[in-house]
């Protein structure tokens, strides 16, 4: 499946561990369209992201962009108390407490793994600038994450 296919997906809408999927049994449920040039992503503002807000939810298993933020902590701790690559940002210049929790995609290189405890890390630092971030935002262990999926999705500033 590539960016910009056009699908038809029948399946059954259900909540696994709070977050929204669609169960699609087998390849019968899927059934290709076309092709047309991918949408950009949708632009939200950081207070609509929030890693714990309920207003969230709106935005689950959207591609979207957040522009302007900053690096508040490069390595925020998992609900296990290890390090998994995941940083928060919030607009930049703001002493706002909405923060949005962002994570690694697959073609993503920001992290790097400690060969001795297995823990990730994110290369970031404090204070750092994003022009933008883009990427789908989900539902995470009791958080909501953004996910770039490559490194064209975080534009330093």
């Amino acid at each position: 499946i590539l960016a910009g296919n056009i699908l038809r997906l029948t399946g059954t809408l259900t909540e696994y561990y709070c977050e929204t999927q669609l169960v699609i049994q087998g390849t019968s449920g899927i059934e290709a369209l076309g092709h047309q040039t991918p949408l950009p992503p949708y632009p939200v503002m950081v207070e609509q992201i929030t890693q714990d807000k309920a207003s969230s939810e709106l935005f689950e298993g959207v591609y979207v962009r957040i522009d302007n933020v900053e690096v508040v902590d490069p390595n925020i701790l998992g609900s296990d108390g290890k390090n998994h690559g995941q940083f928060t940002v919030r607009a930049k210049g703001g002493v706002s407490t909405d923060l949005v929790q962002v994570g690694w995609g697959p073609k993503t290189s920001h992290t790097s793994k400690d060969a001795k405890t297995g823990e990730i890390y994110s290369k970031f630092k404090q204070g750092q600038v994003f022009t933008s971030l883009t990427g789908h935002l989900y539902y995470y262990f009791g958080s909501y994450v953004l996910r770039p999926f490559s490194d064209a999705d975080l534009v330093l500033q």
